[in-house]
């Protein structure tokens, strides 16, 4: 279970820390609340609170990454396979599968093979199309923001400290 002070990601990769467990009605009964609070105040309003059920949290939430769990999966980056070529259909689809179970170690799989298609298709001076180019920001904004808070680092710094881990430039 979840307690008050862990940091949590949602499913679309918005950051948050559980601020309190409360007890609201929804409709015939009372239920068991996390009361959320964003973790990076450029997203949202500064009043901002976000409720999930205890009950379904498991669904909608998952615990940000330790520390250690950062270090390992960030050393892990230069042995990631990227995906490979898959059609521009399939790509959408199997993109969006993975991200809705957030497994970061895909996650990152998925960054890299974005990577290299842009690095592919400059070389032919084309571009990514709009949504792979928005996936590839969207992605890298929220896996630095987790990286950023499990390793206590400022945002800003993450590039360099995961470059600086494994030698290699992985957001570029």
């Amino acid at each position: 279970m979840l307690t008050k002070g862990d940091r949590v990601i949602d499913r679309r990769g918005h950051l948050f820390v559980i601020e309190d467990v409360v007890k609201l009605n929804s409709g015939d009964e009372e239920r068991d609340y996390y009361r959320l609070v964003p973790c990076f105040d450029d997203e949202y309003p500064d009043d901002y609170v976000s409720f999930v059920p205890v009950s379904t949290s498991s669904q909608l939430i998952r615990k940000i990454l330790n520390k250690k769990e950062a270090d390992e999966l960030i050393l892990s980056i230069k042995d990631i396979d990227s995906f490979g070529e898959i059609s521009p259909r399939e790509r959408k689809k199997f993109f969006e599968e993975v991200m809705l179970k957030g497994d970061r170690y895909q996650i990152c799989r998925i960054i890299k093979t974005l990577y290299e298609y842009k690095e592919e298709k400059e070389k032919l001076n084309k571009r990514l199309t709009d949504y792979e180019t928005h996936l590839l920001l969207d992605l890298n904004k929220i896996f630095i923001q987790e990286l950023s808070l499990a390793l206590n680092l400022e945002i800003k710094s993450v590039p360099d400290y995961v470059q600086d881990k494994i030698k290699i430039r992985f957001f570029n």
